[in-house]
């Protein structure tokens, strides 16, 4: 069981990266990653990136942040990654999480969303 849950695991991971990769042309300028623990994304990305995550990462400078309440001012992102997040939070907080990135993202900005 362990082998097909690493197999899967490591097709998601890519599955991902290659998902990142192809659009991120979007992400740009001042970036927030919600939900980076590892920063795994950084390396794809020309901008300043501010990763937040529920379990701060001082080594990787990851901030401690709820994607239910963003502690940024309105309009402060061009761009926000959010991966593989709100599949763990109840209906309630995703779409209040949704709101929060909306709200935190600049007027013309673009979100990945996973």
């Amino acid at each position: 069981m362990r082998f097909f849950s690493h197999i899967f695991k490591t097709y998601h991971r890519n599955l991902l990266e290659k998902l990142v990769d192809k659009y991120k042309y979007l992400i740009r300028g001042s970036i927030l990653d919600i939900g980076s623990k590892n920063r795994r994304y950084d390396h794809l990305f020309n901008g300043n990136v501010t990763a937040v995550d529920v379990i701060p990462n001082p080594h990787l400078d990851v901030r401690e942040g709820d994607i239910t309440k963003l502690e940024f001012a309105n309009n402060s992102f061009d761009s926000a990654l959010c991966l593989e997040v709100l599949h763990y939070l109840n209906p309630m907080d995703s779409a209040t999480g949704l709101e929060e990135i909306i709200r935190v993202l600049k007027k013309e900005g673009n979100a990945i969303i996973s």
